[in-house]
Protein backbone atom coordinates (compact mmCIF):
# COMPACT_ATOMS: atom_id res chain seq x y z
CA UNK A 1 0.00 0.00 0.00
CA UNK A 2 1.15 3.40 -1.00
CA UNK A 3 1.38 5.12 2.31
CA UNK A 4 3.41 8.07 1.71
CA UNK A 5 2.04 10.23 -1.13
CA UNK A 6 -1.42 8.97 -1.25
CA UNK A 7 -4.56 10.91 -0.01
CA UNK A 8 -4.89 9.72 4.17
CA UNK A 9 -8.09 7.91 3.27
CA UNK A 10 -9.03 6.23 6.98
CA UNK A 11 -11.74 4.54 5.76
CA UNK A 12 -9.42 2.40 3.22
CA UNK A 13 -6.33 1.81 5.66
CA UNK A 14 -8.73 0.69 7.85
CA UNK A 15 -10.64 -1.37 5.58
CA UNK A 16 -7.56 -3.06 3.52
CA UNK A 17 -4.66 -2.51 5.53
CA UNK A 18 -4.87 -5.09 8.03
CA UNK A 19 -6.12 -8.80 7.38
CA UNK A 20 -4.06 -10.56 9.46
CA UNK A 21 -5.30 -13.25 12.67
CA UNK A 22 -5.64 -15.93 13.91
CA UNK A 23 -5.85 -18.63 16.81
CA UNK A 24 -5.07 -22.04 17.95
CA UNK A 25 -1.23 -22.39 18.26
CA UNK A 26 0.88 -20.09 21.28
CA UNK A 27 4.08 -21.84 21.40
CA UNK A 28 6.69 -21.50 19.12
CA UNK A 29 6.41 -25.46 18.62
CA UNK A 30 3.41 -26.03 17.46
CA UNK A 31 2.85 -26.33 13.81
CA UNK A 32 -0.56 -26.22 11.98
CA UNK A 33 -1.07 -29.01 9.73
CA UNK A 34 -1.47 -28.04 6.34
CA UNK A 35 -4.85 -27.21 5.67
CA UNK A 36 -6.13 -25.44 9.14
CA UNK A 37 -6.09 -22.21 10.18
CA UNK A 38 -2.52 -20.00 10.39
CA UNK A 39 -0.96 -20.57 14.33
CA UNK A 40 0.03 -17.98 16.19
CA UNK A 41 2.79 -17.99 18.07
CA UNK A 42 3.21 -16.65 21.84
CA UNK A 43 3.80 -17.92 25.20
CA UNK A 44 1.10 -16.59 26.95
CA UNK A 45 -2.32 -17.42 26.44
CA UNK A 46 -3.20 -13.85 28.22
CA UNK A 47 -1.70 -12.34 25.53
CA UNK A 48 -3.37 -14.38 22.56
CA UNK A 49 -6.69 -13.43 24.51
CA UNK A 50 -6.06 -9.72 24.41
CA UNK A 51 -4.81 -10.29 20.57
CA UNK A 52 -7.81 -12.04 19.62
CA UNK A 53 -9.72 -9.04 21.14
CA UNK A 54 -7.72 -6.47 19.33
CA UNK A 55 -8.69 -8.46 15.77
CA UNK A 56 -12.65 -8.69 16.61
CA UNK A 57 -11.82 -5.16 17.51
CA UNK A 58 -10.44 -4.28 13.96
CA UNK A 59 -12.91 -6.07 12.16
CA UNK A 60 -15.01 -3.86 13.54
CA UNK A 61 -12.96 -0.75 12.41
CA UNK A 62 -12.49 0.29 16.52
CA UNK A 63 -8.85 1.01 15.29
CA UNK A 64 -7.65 2.61 18.78
CA UNK A 65 -9.73 -0.28 21.10
CA UNK A 66 -7.81 -2.65 18.73
CA UNK A 67 -4.21 -1.02 19.20
CA UNK A 68 -4.88 -1.11 22.77
CA UNK A 69 -5.46 -4.12 22.77
CA UNK A 70 -2.12 -5.26 20.97
CA UNK A 71 -0.20 -2.88 23.11
CA UNK A 72 -1.79 -4.98 25.99
CA UNK A 73 -0.48 -8.11 24.53
CA UNK A 74 2.97 -7.03 24.27
CA UNK A 75 2.91 -6.39 27.75
CA UNK A 76 2.15 -10.13 28.43
CA UNK A 77 4.75 -11.48 25.77
CA UNK A 78 7.30 -8.58 24.77
CA UNK A 79 8.23 -11.26 22.03
CA UNK A 80 5.11 -11.58 20.60
CA UNK A 81 6.13 -11.12 16.46
CA UNK A 82 1.89 -10.65 15.15
CA UNK A 83 1.51 -8.17 17.76
CA UNK A 84 4.05 -5.92 17.00
CA UNK A 85 3.19 -6.18 13.23
CA UNK A 86 -0.56 -5.33 14.35
CA UNK A 87 0.43 -2.68 16.86
CA UNK A 88 2.39 -0.60 14.22
CA UNK A 89 -0.37 -1.77 11.45
CA UNK A 90 -3.14 0.67 13.77
CA UNK A 91 -0.67 3.26 14.40
CA UNK A 92 -1.66 5.11 11.18
CA UNK A 93 1.90 6.51 12.04
CA UNK A 94 4.39 4.92 9.10
CA UNK A 95 7.53 5.51 11.94
CA UNK A 96 5.43 3.44 14.42
CA UNK A 97 5.05 1.16 11.87
CA UNK A 98 8.52 0.49 10.45
CA UNK A 99 9.70 0.11 14.26
CA UNK A 100 7.43 -2.72 14.78
CA UNK A 101 7.44 -4.30 11.81
CA UNK A 102 11.49 -4.39 12.27
CA UNK A 103 10.86 -6.10 15.94
CA UNK A 104 8.49 -8.64 13.69
CA UNK A 105 11.13 -9.06 11.49
CA UNK A 106 13.91 -10.01 14.42
CA UNK A 107 11.62 -12.49 15.97
CA UNK A 108 10.90 -14.08 12.52
CA UNK A 109 12.28 -16.95 13.20
CA UNK A 110 10.63 -18.01 16.00
CA UNK A 111 7.17 -17.74 14.35
CA UNK A 112 5.12 -20.28 12.33
CA UNK A 113 5.43 -20.50 8.28
CA UNK A 114 2.01 -18.54 8.05
CA UNK A 115 3.29 -15.52 10.32
CA UNK A 116 6.44 -15.52 8.31
CA UNK A 117 4.52 -15.32 5.37
CA UNK A 118 2.31 -12.50 6.81
CA UNK A 119 5.37 -10.22 8.20
CA UNK A 120 7.15 -10.81 4.94
CA UNK A 121 4.09 -9.80 2.53
CA UNK A 122 4.04 -6.35 4.68
CA UNK A 123 7.67 -5.92 4.09
CA UNK A 124 7.50 -6.18 0.76
CA UNK A 125 3.92 -4.03 0.65
CA UNK A 126 6.28 -1.27 2.07
CA UNK A 127 8.81 -1.92 0.06
CA UNK A 128 6.88 -1.65 -3.43
CA UNK A 129 7.54 -5.18 -4.01
CA UNK A 130 4.04 -5.77 -4.90
CA UNK A 131 5.00 -8.67 -7.12
CA UNK A 132 7.03 -10.62 -4.11
CA UNK A 133 3.88 -9.86 -1.93
CA UNK A 134 1.61 -11.30 -3.84
CA UNK A 135 3.63 -14.96 -3.85
CA UNK A 136 4.02 -14.91 -0.48
CA UNK A 137 0.24 -14.65 -0.16
CA UNK A 138 -0.33 -17.17 -2.82
CA UNK A 139 1.70 -19.04 -0.52
CA UNK A 140 0.05 -18.50 2.48
CA UNK A 141 -3.52 -19.93 0.81
CA UNK A 142 -1.98 -22.94 -0.58
CA UNK A 143 -0.76 -23.56 2.85
CA UNK A 144 -3.77 -22.38 4.64
CA UNK A 145 -6.67 -23.56 1.87
CA UNK A 146 -9.10 -23.33 4.76
CA UNK A 147 -7.90 -20.39 6.78
CA UNK A 148 -11.13 -17.38 5.46
CA UNK A 149 -8.52 -14.32 6.51
CA UNK A 150 -5.52 -16.30 4.28
CA UNK A 151 -8.10 -15.50 1.34
CA UNK A 152 -9.41 -12.48 2.68
CA UNK A 153 -5.85 -10.98 2.66
CA UNK A 154 -5.41 -12.44 -0.85
CA UNK A 155 -8.12 -10.60 -1.89
CA UNK A 156 -7.20 -7.25 -0.70
CA UNK A 157 -4.03 -7.18 -2.05
CA UNK A 158 -5.81 -8.02 -5.67
CA UNK A 159 -7.94 -5.07 -4.74
CA UNK A 160 -5.45 -2.66 -4.16
CA UNK A 161 -4.19 -3.91 -8.13
CA UNK A 162 -7.38 -2.98 -9.40
CA UNK A 163 -8.40 -6.95 -9.76
CA UNK A 164 -11.39 -6.39 -9.06
CA UNK A 165 -12.35 -10.32 -10.54
CA UNK A 166 -9.82 -12.23 -8.85
CA UNK A 167 -10.44 -10.21 -5.87
CA UNK A 168 -14.27 -11.57 -5.68
CA UNK A 169 -12.83 -14.70 -6.10
CA UNK A 170 -10.80 -14.79 -3.04
CA UNK A 171 -13.38 -12.99 -0.92
CA UNK A 172 -16.14 -15.80 -2.11
CA UNK A 173 -13.69 -18.70 -1.19
CA UNK A 174 -13.67 -16.96 2.42
CA UNK A 175 -17.40 -16.70 2.45
CA UNK A 176 -17.39 -20.33 1.74
CA UNK A 177 -15.27 -21.43 4.55
CA UNK A 178 -16.77 -19.04 6.71
CA UNK A 179 -20.08 -17.81 5.90
CA UNK A 180 -20.73 -15.81 8.91
CA UNK A 181 -16.82 -13.92 8.20
CA UNK A 182 -18.35 -10.46 7.70
CA UNK A 183 -15.00 -8.10 6.44
CA UNK A 184 -15.39 -10.39 3.44
CA UNK A 185 -18.69 -9.35 2.38
CA UNK A 186 -18.17 -5.63 2.78
CA UNK A 187 -14.88 -5.90 0.52
CA UNK A 188 -17.21 -8.13 -2.12
CA UNK A 189 -19.64 -5.30 -2.08
CA UNK A 190 -16.57 -2.65 -2.38
CA UNK A 191 -15.28 -4.96 -5.59
CA UNK A 192 -18.30 -5.12 -6.94
CA UNK A 193 -18.70 -1.50 -6.69
CA UNK A 194 -15.86 -1.16 -8.76
CA UNK A 195 -16.79 -3.07 -11.35
CA UNK A 196 -19.87 -1.03 -11.39
CA UNK A 197 -21.93 -3.87 -10.30
CA UNK A 198 -24.01 -2.27 -8.32
CA UNK A 199 -27.13 -4.70 -7.51
CA UNK A 200 -24.32 -7.34 -6.53
CA UNK A 201 -22.37 -4.97 -4.18
CA UNK A 202 -25.74 -4.16 -2.61
CA UNK A 203 -26.43 -7.58 -1.66
CA UNK A 204 -22.92 -7.99 -0.09
CA UNK A 205 -23.17 -5.29 1.81
CA UNK A 206 -27.11 -6.28 3.19
CA UNK A 207 -25.59 -9.38 3.99
CA UNK A 208 -22.85 -7.50 5.72
CA UNK A 209 -25.65 -5.64 7.90
CA UNK A 210 -27.51 -8.58 8.26
CA UNK A 211 -24.12 -10.27 10.20
CA UNK A 212 -23.38 -7.86 12.38
CA UNK A 213 -26.30 -4.91 12.41
CA UNK A 214 -25.36 -3.51 15.89
CA UNK A 215 -22.29 -2.40 14.04
CA UNK A 216 -21.54 0.88 12.12
CA UNK A 217 -19.43 -0.15 9.41
CA UNK A 218 -22.11 -2.30 7.12
CA UNK A 219 -24.24 1.02 7.20
CA UNK A 220 -21.46 2.92 6.17
CA UNK A 221 -20.49 1.36 3.65
CA UNK A 222 -23.84 0.98 1.71
CA UNK A 223 -23.98 4.65 2.22
CA UNK A 224 -20.46 4.54 0.49
CA UNK A 225 -22.31 2.62 -2.41
CA UNK A 226 -25.58 5.20 -2.48
CA UNK A 227 -23.33 7.84 -2.98
CA UNK A 228 -21.26 6.17 -5.97
CA UNK A 229 -24.72 5.63 -7.64
CA UNK A 230 -25.47 9.92 -6.82
CA UNK A 231 -28.33 8.77 -4.37
CA UNK A 232 -26.27 11.47 -2.33
CA UNK A 233 -29.48 11.93 0.05
CA UNK A 234 -30.55 8.20 0.79
CA UNK A 235 -26.75 7.87 1.13
CA UNK A 236 -27.10 10.46 3.85
CA UNK A 237 -29.37 8.66 5.74
CA UNK A 238 -27.84 5.59 5.70
CA UNK A 239 -24.93 7.67 6.67
CA UNK A 240 -27.05 8.72 9.95
CA UNK A 241 -28.17 4.75 10.58
CA UNK A 242 -24.36 4.02 11.30
CA UNK A 243 -23.73 7.25 13.61
CA UNK A 244 -27.03 6.27 15.41
CA UNK A 245 -25.42 2.72 16.71
CA UNK A 246 -21.62 4.37 16.84
CA UNK A 247 -21.97 8.32 17.37
CA UNK A 248 -18.20 9.23 17.08
CA UNK A 249 -18.30 6.94 14.26
CA UNK A 250 -16.37 9.29 12.27
CA UNK A 251 -15.55 7.92 8.74
CA UNK A 252 -19.87 7.93 8.56
CA UNK A 253 -19.35 12.30 9.21
CA UNK A 254 -16.79 12.24 6.56
CA UNK A 255 -19.14 10.23 4.25
CA UNK A 256 -22.19 12.62 4.82
CA UNK A 257 -19.75 16.06 4.69
CA UNK A 258 -18.56 14.79 0.92
CA UNK A 259 -22.22 13.70 0.52
CA UNK A 260 -23.11 17.36 0.88
CA UNK A 261 -20.26 18.63 -1.05
CA UNK A 262 -21.67 16.46 -4.38
CA UNK A 263 -24.91 18.72 -3.34
CA UNK A 264 -22.88 21.58 -3.70
CA UNK A 265 -23.96 22.76 -0.10
CA UNK A 266 -20.60 22.82 1.17
CA UNK A 267 -20.80 24.97 4.13
CA UNK A 268 -23.06 22.39 6.12
CA UNK A 269 -20.37 19.97 5.47
CA UNK A 270 -17.64 22.46 7.19
CA UNK A 271 -20.11 23.40 9.46
CA UNK A 272 -20.90 18.92 10.43
CA UNK A 273 -17.07 18.99 10.66
CA UNK A 274 -16.81 21.74 12.64
CA UNK A 275 -19.09 20.30 15.03
CA UNK A 276 -17.78 17.00 15.23
CA UNK A 277 -14.33 18.62 15.81
CA UNK A 278 -15.39 19.69 19.01
CA UNK A 279 -15.74 15.68 19.73
CA UNK A 280 -12.99 14.18 18.64
CA UNK A 281 -11.27 11.36 20.93
CA UNK A 282 -8.12 10.80 19.38
CA UNK A 283 -5.27 13.17 17.32
CA UNK A 284 -6.14 10.19 14.49
CA UNK A 285 -9.94 11.46 14.63
CA UNK A 286 -8.58 15.02 14.34
CA UNK A 287 -6.31 14.23 11.42
CA UNK A 288 -9.03 13.09 9.41
CA UNK A 289 -11.77 15.90 10.14
CA UNK A 290 -9.60 18.15 9.23
CA UNK A 291 -8.24 16.54 6.07
CA UNK A 292 -12.49 16.76 5.20
CA UNK A 293 -12.02 19.99 5.97
CA UNK A 294 -9.76 20.16 3.88
CA UNK A 295 -11.31 18.68 0.93
CA UNK A 296 -14.61 20.50 0.97
CA UNK A 297 -13.04 23.62 0.61
CA UNK A 298 -10.85 22.45 -2.18
CA UNK A 299 -14.09 21.16 -3.75
CA UNK A 300 -15.44 24.71 -3.53
CA UNK A 301 -12.62 25.79 -4.98
CA UNK A 302 -11.08 27.91 -1.84
CA UNK A 303 -7.63 27.14 -1.96
CA UNK A 304 -6.31 29.84 0.42
CA UNK A 305 -8.75 28.32 3.55
CA UNK A 306 -7.64 24.42 2.34
CA UNK A 307 -3.76 25.96 2.13
CA UNK A 308 -4.60 27.34 5.89
CA UNK A 309 -6.18 23.77 6.99
CA UNK A 310 -3.15 22.15 5.71
CA UNK A 311 -0.55 24.51 7.72
CA UNK A 312 -2.69 23.01 10.75
CA UNK A 313 -2.10 19.36 9.65
CA UNK A 314 1.65 20.16 9.53
CA UNK A 315 1.46 21.50 12.64
CA UNK A 316 0.03 18.88 14.57
CA UNK A 317 2.24 16.62 12.80
CA UNK A 318 5.48 18.32 13.54
CA UNK A 319 4.13 18.00 17.36
CA UNK A 320 4.01 14.25 17.16
CA UNK A 321 6.97 14.06 15.18
CA UNK A 322 5.23 12.03 12.73
CA UNK A 323 7.39 12.02 9.55
CA UNK A 324 4.38 10.42 7.51
CA UNK A 325 2.18 13.36 9.01
CA UNK A 326 4.99 15.84 7.94
CA UNK A 327 5.46 13.85 4.96
CA UNK A 328 1.94 14.06 3.33
CA UNK A 329 1.40 17.35 4.17
CA UNK A 330 4.62 18.85 2.40
CA UNK A 331 3.59 16.53 -0.65
CA UNK A 332 -0.11 17.79 -0.17
CA UNK A 333 0.87 21.57 -0.09
CA UNK A 334 2.88 21.07 -2.98
CA UNK A 335 0.04 19.23 -5.03
CA UNK A 336 -2.31 21.72 -4.53
CA UNK A 337 0.00 24.97 -5.36
CA UNK A 338 0.53 23.07 -8.24
CA UNK A 339 -3.04 23.16 -9.06
CA UNK A 340 -2.67 27.02 -8.65
CA UNK A 341 0.04 26.89 -11.41
CA UNK A 342 2.45 28.13 -8.68
CA UNK A 343 5.17 24.91 -9.71
CA UNK A 344 8.23 26.83 -8.02
CA UNK A 345 6.31 27.17 -4.59
CA UNK A 346 5.36 23.76 -5.37
CA UNK A 347 8.81 22.53 -6.26
CA UNK A 348 9.70 23.61 -2.98
CA UNK A 349 7.67 21.98 -0.63
CA UNK A 350 8.33 18.41 -2.69
CA UNK A 351 11.71 19.26 -1.83
CA UNK A 352 11.30 19.48 1.80
CA UNK A 353 9.16 16.23 1.55
CA UNK A 354 12.41 14.67 -0.43
CA UNK A 355 14.79 16.36 2.31
CA UNK A 356 13.07 14.96 5.25
CA UNK A 357 12.44 11.23 3.96
CA UNK A 358 16.17 11.00 3.56
CA UNK A 359 17.36 12.37 6.71
CA UNK A 360 13.95 10.07 8.51
CA UNK A 361 15.43 6.89 9.91
CA UNK A 362 12.82 4.70 8.03
CA UNK A 363 14.29 2.02 6.21
CA UNK A 364 16.19 2.15 2.78
CA UNK A 365 13.70 0.40 1.39
CA UNK A 366 10.78 2.46 1.70
CA UNK A 367 12.77 5.67 1.74
CA UNK A 368 13.61 3.93 -2.00
CA UNK A 369 9.77 3.37 -2.52
CA UNK A 370 8.64 7.11 -1.09
CA UNK A 371 10.88 8.84 -3.43
CA UNK A 372 9.95 7.34 -6.70
CA UNK A 373 6.87 8.39 -6.00
CA UNK A 374 8.14 12.08 -4.93
CA UNK A 375 10.18 11.66 -8.33
CA UNK A 376 6.76 11.36 -10.03
CA UNK A 377 5.51 14.74 -8.69
CA UNK A 378 8.31 16.50 -9.88
CA UNK A 379 7.83 15.51 -13.32
CA UNK A 380 4.61 16.52 -13.52
CA UNK A 381 5.88 19.72 -12.75
CA UNK A 382 8.61 19.63 -15.41
CA UNK A 383 5.69 18.89 -17.78
CA UNK A 384 3.85 22.21 -17.01
CA UNK A 385 6.41 24.02 -17.38
CA UNK A 386 6.78 22.76 -20.75
CA UNK A 387 10.48 21.14 -19.64
CA UNK A 388 9.70 17.91 -21.69
CA UNK A 389 13.02 17.10 -22.67
CA UNK A 390 13.96 16.52 -19.04
CA UNK A 391 10.84 15.34 -18.54
CA UNK A 392 11.73 12.76 -21.03
CA UNK A 393 14.37 11.71 -19.30
CA UNK A 394 13.11 11.64 -15.82
CA UNK A 395 10.52 9.64 -16.79
CA UNK A 396 11.89 6.50 -18.48
CA UNK A 397 14.43 6.72 -15.17
CA UNK A 398 10.78 6.79 -12.82
CA UNK A 399 9.57 4.17 -15.22
CA UNK A 400 12.88 1.58 -15.40
CA UNK A 401 12.54 1.83 -11.55
CA UNK A 402 8.82 1.28 -11.07
CA UNK A 403 9.29 -1.87 -13.77
CA UNK A 404 12.42 -3.53 -11.44
CA UNK A 405 10.01 -3.22 -8.57
CA UNK A 406 7.16 -4.56 -10.71
CA UNK A 407 4.95 -1.81 -8.74
CA UNK A 408 2.03 -1.79 -10.90
CA UNK A 409 0.81 1.60 -9.30
CA UNK A 410 3.91 3.23 -10.68
CA UNK A 411 3.80 1.73 -14.15
CA UNK A 412 0.73 2.83 -13.94
CA UNK A 413 1.94 6.29 -13.03
CA UNK A 414 4.97 5.91 -15.91
CA UNK A 415 2.41 5.54 -18.90
CA UNK A 416 0.28 9.04 -17.31
CA UNK A 417 3.27 11.13 -17.38
CA UNK A 418 4.16 9.69 -20.65
CA UNK A 419 0.42 10.83 -21.91
CA UNK A 420 0.78 14.38 -20.22
CA UNK A 421 4.13 14.39 -22.17
CA UNK A 422 2.26 13.41 -25.74
CA UNK A 423 -0.81 15.22 -24.80
CA UNK A 424 1.74 19.01 -24.42
CA UNK A 425 2.97 17.74 -27.95
CA UNK A 426 -0.38 17.76 -29.16
CA UNK A 427 -0.27 14.10 -29.90
CA UNK A 428 -3.70 12.88 -29.24
CA UNK A 429 -3.92 9.83 -30.25
CA UNK A 430 -0.19 8.71 -28.65
CA UNK A 431 -1.64 10.26 -25.45
CA UNK A 432 -4.56 8.33 -25.33
CA UNK A 433 -2.52 5.64 -25.86
CA UNK A 434 -1.03 5.87 -23.01
CA UNK A 435 -3.84 7.26 -20.65
CA UNK A 436 -5.47 3.65 -21.63
CA UNK A 437 -2.03 1.30 -19.86
CA UNK A 438 -2.52 3.93 -16.92
CA UNK A 439 -4.75 3.87 -13.77
CA UNK A 440 -8.24 3.82 -15.29
CA UNK A 441 -9.87 4.18 -11.75
CA UNK A 442 -8.09 7.68 -11.29
CA UNK A 443 -10.59 10.40 -12.59
CA UNK A 444 -7.28 12.71 -13.04
CA UNK A 445 -6.94 10.36 -16.09
CA UNK A 446 -10.48 10.39 -17.01
CA UNK A 447 -10.49 13.78 -17.25
CA UNK A 448 -7.18 14.03 -19.25
CA UNK A 449 -8.43 11.40 -21.65
CA UNK A 450 -11.40 14.06 -22.19
CA UNK A 451 -9.42 16.57 -22.79
CA UNK A 452 -7.11 14.67 -25.57
CA UNK A 453 -10.76 13.64 -27.04
CA UNK A 454 -11.86 17.27 -27.25
CA UNK A 455 -8.76 18.41 -28.47
CA UNK A 456 -9.24 15.87 -31.69
CA UNK A 457 -12.41 16.92 -32.30
CA UNK A 458 -14.24 14.05 -31.06
CA UNK A 459 -16.89 16.03 -29.06
CA UNK A 460 -18.71 12.66 -28.20
CA UNK A 461 -16.03 11.06 -26.56
CA UNK A 462 -14.78 14.01 -24.49
CA UNK A 463 -18.35 13.78 -23.23
CA UNK A 464 -18.45 10.52 -22.06
CA UNK A 465 -15.41 10.88 -20.14
CA UNK A 466 -16.47 13.82 -18.39
CA UNK A 467 -19.59 12.80 -17.21
CA UNK A 468 -17.44 9.61 -16.00
CA UNK A 469 -15.75 11.80 -14.01
CA UNK A 470 -18.57 14.22 -13.18
CA UNK A 471 -20.29 11.31 -11.72
CA UNK A 472 -17.38 9.06 -10.36
CA UNK A 473 -18.51 10.34 -6.99
CA UNK A 474 -15.20 9.85 -4.66
CA UNK A 475 -14.96 9.55 -1.11
CA UNK A 476 -13.20 12.05 0.48
CA UNK A 477 -10.44 13.23 -2.26
CA UNK A 478 -8.22 15.80 -3.13
CA UNK A 479 -7.04 14.67 -6.82
CA UNK A 480 -10.83 14.35 -7.40
CA UNK A 481 -11.77 17.84 -5.76
CA UNK A 482 -9.26 18.91 -8.60
CA UNK A 483 -11.53 17.96 -11.24
CA UNK A 484 -14.52 17.38 -10.90
CA UNK A 485 -15.59 21.15 -11.60
CA UNK A 486 -13.15 20.93 -14.59
CA UNK A 487 -15.34 18.36 -15.95
CA UNK A 488 -18.20 20.15 -15.49
CA UNK A 489 -16.95 23.51 -17.27
CA UNK A 490 -15.79 21.34 -19.78
CA UNK A 491 -19.37 20.03 -20.44
CA UNK A 492 -20.42 23.53 -20.40
CA UNK A 493 -17.79 24.75 -22.92
CA UNK A 494 -19.01 21.95 -25.38
CA UNK A 495 -22.31 22.56 -24.47
CA UNK A 496 -22.93 18.87 -23.35
CA UNK A 497 -23.51 19.04 -19.71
Amino acid sequence: MDRIGSEARMKSFLRLSLGIFIVLAISVSCRSPQGAKIPITTSSPEALKLYQKGIDSYDNLRVNEAQEYFKRALEKDPNFAMAHLNYGMTSNDIKILSVELNKALELIENVSEGERLLILGEQASLSGLSTRQLEYYLELVKLYPQDERAYYLLGNYYYFQQDYNLAIGAYRRATEINPKFAPAYNMLGYSHRQLENFEEAEQAFKRYIAIIPNNPNPYDSYAELLMKKGEFEKSIDVYQKALKVEPHFFPSVIGIATNLNFLERHSEALNILRNYLTEVRTPIEKRQILYAMMVSYLDHNDYSQALEINDSLLHIAKQKEDIGGILLSYQSRGVILFELGRTEEAQHFLQLSQDILQQSDLSPEFKANAQTDILYQFIRIKIARNELTEAKIKAEEFGRQAELKKNRPQIWRYHELLGLIALKENKYDEALGEFRRSNLQDPRILYQMAVAYRAKGEVSQATKFCQKVVNYHDLNSITYSFVRHKAQALLGEMGTN
